[in-house]
């Protein structure tokens, strides 16, 4: 399995929020676009490049971010481990479960973010563009963000959620839950489970999700939360004025607070997900498999929730794109 949300779900997440979009945004995005490139088309990009290395035939852009971080080096952004015994990624932070350059996937929202409004030179705008509409999706998926540290120091492995006893035992992360399988053939992990099959009702295609278009009243509400942080951003863009982004206002809503906030979202979900399931056993391979009360049940708990943050992810994402662009 993959170790990221779907890529057909990135491209469902983009492809409706692509219904949102301001003619103003839906312009800027066509400049930044290779020739005939969809919103939909770049969204699994930063899935797809894992693990390549540059060579000359390929686009400019792609080849100048793979010579730039090579080996995978991008590979942290994509998620941050968060304890569930954590009230919000801030604690987390103050705890120091996150250091200030860890790139993980609300750092690296924020700089897509900061490329994009013309104040940073970090990526190429067009990968920020490729970056910012993958790593929205990403925040969104709770095992993205919250997990289960392992401790196996007593006499059967078992998940820790508290921040104090992780700490101080120095415990290791469950890494979104790809150390875990479950008990269904094919030892298929937690993670992968969340990313591409808990939701869709008999096959692998997301289309059976039927939250493809959400309530008027969950896009507002994602749209007034976008405009409360983002609406100096506009002014202090026009005020740059001819000298770009130079001396930019520096009393900008901070961008951040937006991917803090849908990965407090997330950490909070990733409970939920992790509250049905025990480790039954170590496989001595770093993996554990687990138990859970079956999969109907455990489905008819979370599948609500794949596709409730689905919907708020393309949400988010047009109203922070009409925010910015």
């Amino acid at each position: 399995g993959s170790e990221f949300w779907g890529i057909s779900r990135h491209e469902l997440i983009a492809s409706v929020a692509t219904n949102f979009l301001t003619p103003r945004a839906k312009s800027a995005i066509a400049k930044l676009l290779p020739s005939g490139q969809t919103l939909t088309q770049i969204a699994g990009w930063a899935d797809k490049i894992k693990g390549k290395k540059p060579t000359p035939g390929m686009e400019r852009d792609t080849r100048e971010f793979l010579e730039k971080f090579p080996n995978d080096a991008s590979k942290k952004w994509h998620y941050v481990d968060l304890p569930l015994g954590v009230g919000s990624y801030e604690e987390a932070r103050q705890l120091r479960f996150i250091r200030d350059d860890d790139n993980n996937v609300v750092q690296m929202i924020e700089r897509c973010v900061q490329v994009l409004l013309g104040r940073s030179k970090f990526i190429s705008q067009l990968n920020a563009l490729r970056w910012l509409v993958h790593l929205v999706g990403d925040v969104h998926q709770p095992l993205h963000v919250g997990c289960g540290f392992i401790d196996d120091t007593g006499s059967s492995p078992r998940l820790e959620d508290d921040p104090a006893i992780i700490r101080k035992k120095g415990l290791e992360s469950d890494r979104g839950g790809n150390s875990l399988v479950l008990p269904v053939s094919g030892s298929l992990n937690l993670h992968s489970y969340w990313d591409s099959y808990l939701g869709d009702e008999d096959s692998g295609d997301v289309t059976n999700l039927s939250f493809a278009t959400t309530s008027a009243e969950v896009r507002r509400s994602a749209e007034i939360a976008i405009n409360n942080v983002w609406g100096q951003l506009k002014r202090a863009k026009v005020g740059a004025g001819i000298q770009g982004a130079v001396g930019v206002a520096t009393n900008v809503a901070d961008p951040s607070k937006l991917a803090t906030s849908w990965a407090n979202t997330s950490l909070n979900e990733a409970r939920k997900a992790y509250k049905l399931l025990q480790i039954k056993r170590g496989l001595g391979d770093g993996r554990y498999e687990i138990s859970w009360p079956g999969k109907a049940v455990y489905d008819a708990e979370c599948r609500p929730i794949v596709s409730k943050q689905i919907a708020a992810a393309s949400d988010n994402l047009a109203a922070l794109l009409n925010a910015i662009l």
